[in-house]
């Protein structure tokens, strides 16, 4: 291609409008995009992959709500058991357990995901059918 054919086919170009199906596919394309970033945020944040400035010392160990904004939560900070008092005013240190609590090893265990809860469930009912 010379360039008398370049300048022409750039100005062939620039002199026609965007369709209406470009501009809908960039939209989309730039949504889904934004969508991407979003999802792969969230589940990071979920995963607790972030990464904590504590070096994973600090840690919630169980939590009860007392209904409406107020709750009460059982944290371990470097070994040091807190029970914590939670509401729209602000938190408050209602104890400090002088020794760690023994709790039982189930505290410990994350939930199973729901993927396999759900496996599980339809599995039962395939059983039941047969």
């Amino acid at each position: 291609m010379n360039p008398e054919q370049n300048s022409q086919a750039v100005e062939l170009v620039a002199s026609q409008p965007l369709g209406m199906g470009q501009l809908f596919q960039t939209f989309f394309s730039l949504l889904l995009v934004i969508l991407l970033i979003i999802g792969v945020a969230w589940v990071l944040r979920r995963s607790g992959r972030f990464g904590s400035a504590l070096g994973g010392q600090l840690r919630a160990i169980g939590g009860l709500s007392l209904g409406g904004r107020d709750r009460i939560l059982l944290v371990d900070a470097g070994g040091t058991h807190l029970l914590l008092g939670i509401s729209p005013a602000g938190i408050r240190t209602l104890h400090v357990f002088p020794e760690p609590l023994e709790l039982d090893e189930r505290y410990g265990e994350a939930p199973p995901p729901f993927a396999d809860t759900l496996q599980k469930i339809l599995q039962k009912q395939n059983k039941s059918r047969e």
